[in-house]
């Protein structure tokens, strides 16, 4: 055998091999496009069933809201005793922090130590603690020298467990949507009491995590939550008011919104977002509030206050430009907080007051429990929701 014979026969074979080789690329090529346009068609239509989904929620929850206000009121409560109304010298407006009630959970002491026992009932009695100490501190205490011409509430959600850590299993009437009607009912019977103290209440409302309808929380979602339907009942029940102009409701479809006050300008948000650096939240604190003051300056809207709620424990420090207000909660702890976290915290809720010219004047911490608040169970409130044990009957408008 000759060596040009032998140098034709390899190429002839590596010729044969190279062709292989091609032929087994493009039937890989072939095979792979084919999986990547399949995978495609397969994510499509998943999205597609998403977005018709998140249509069919967000329709519904529309349609409840416009269907409340056919429903007759379940609830009863006795009035707030009248105050002697009295002169003035100082005019300021105040504002009543309010967030993370989770109003529905059920909180058994024998789970935490015996450091809590939380129903609805109890949230009932603790709402008509702040309401009472709200009406007193504002008329009583402060009567003499001020006239207080707008209370400002900023409702910075949480207002029920929501369905996420199985929190409607462990709720007062275990349907999420009977709970935010229920705490919608409390809510509106507060607003109602506080009406005959002054002229006008403003309520501005951001929903938060708990309430959320999503696995994970959807930023274009706001309104997708259980906060936002309780605000939509208490704002059907205040009809009355809002039309004669004594109260408005504010719920943006914003995770986030600004109310200004005499010109100092309040930024509300439940502070879910803000992370925690070994478990202690003031250093997200301080770097979200920097970056926000950073954004105010080519907004125009420089941030004064800002407002949190989320983490259970108020506080109050200091910012380049005002004050960062973080609000407590209405249970002092829970099954998670306190196994998981080793939380715990008196209840609180921040009352504050606001001067036209020198901004957050006074502060004050609303104590939801008594020091003998375990003899306090069970016994009646003024607020009682009286029917949602049932299966109300709700009519759908034709």
């Amino acid at each position: 055998m000759s060596r040009d014979f032998v140098k034709k026969l390899r190429l002839v074979r590596s010729k044969q091999v190279n062709n292989q080789k091609a032929d087994d690329q493009d039937d890989n090529y072939g095979l792979s496009l084919q999986e990547g346009i399949t995978r495609l068609e397969d994510e499509n239509k998943k999205l597609r069933s998403e977005l018709k989904g998140a249509q069919r929620e967000s329709t519904v929850f529309k349609m409840l809201a416009s269907i409340i206000e056919q429903q007759p009121p379940f609830s009863t409560f006795t009035p707030y005793n009248s105050i002697i109304d009295r002169k003035a010298k100082i005019t300021e407006s105040a504002m009543l922090v309010f967030s993370d009630c989770h109003a529905d959970q059920e909180i058994l002491p024998v789970r935490v130590r015996g450091l809590e026992e939380f129903s609805f009932d109890v949230a009932c009695q603790r709402a008509e603690r702040i309401v009472d100490t709200t009406i007193s501190h504002l008329t009583d205490n402060m009567g003499k020298n001020y006239r207080f011409e707008t209370l400002y509430i900023a409702g910075l959600g949480d207002y029920v467990n929501g369905e996420i850590h199985c929190g409607t299993e462990h709720s007062k009437w275990g349907n999420a949507l009977k709970n935010a009607m229920g705490m919608g009912e409390l809510f509106a019977m507060m607003v109602t009491d506080l009406s005959r103290y002054f002229k006008k209440i403003v309520v501005c409302s951001v929903s938060g995590n708990h309430g959320r309808r999503s696995i994970k929380k959807n930023y274009r979602g706001a309104h997708d939550n259980w906060d936002y339907m309780v605000m939509a009942h208490a704002a059907t029940r205040l009809k009355g008011l809002i039309d004669e102009g004594r109260v408005e409701v504010f719920a943006p479809d914003s995770w986030s919104m600004i109310t200004t006050i005499y010109g100092w300008n309040f930024v509300l948000n439940h502070g879910d977002d803000i992370k925690g650096w070994n478990s202690i939240p003031y250093y997200g604190i301080e770097r979200k509030t920097r970056r926000l003051n950073a954004i105010g300056s080519v907004t125009g809207v420089i941030p004064h206050y800002y407002l949190f709620g989320h983490f259970h424990q108020m506080s109050s420090t200091q910012h380049t430009t005002g004050e960062t207000i973080v609000n407590g909660s209405w249970s002092a702890t829970d099954e998670y907080a306190l196994e998981g976290l080793g939380a715990y915290s008196e209840p609180y809720q921040w009352l504050l007051g606001v001067h036209p010219t020198y901004g957050l004047t006074w502060r004050m911490p609303i104590k939801l429990r008594k020091k003998d608040w375990r003899e306090a169970v069970g016994k009646p409130s003024r607020y009682t929701i009286t029917q949602l044990e049932g299966d109300p009957i709700i009519g759908i408008p034709k």
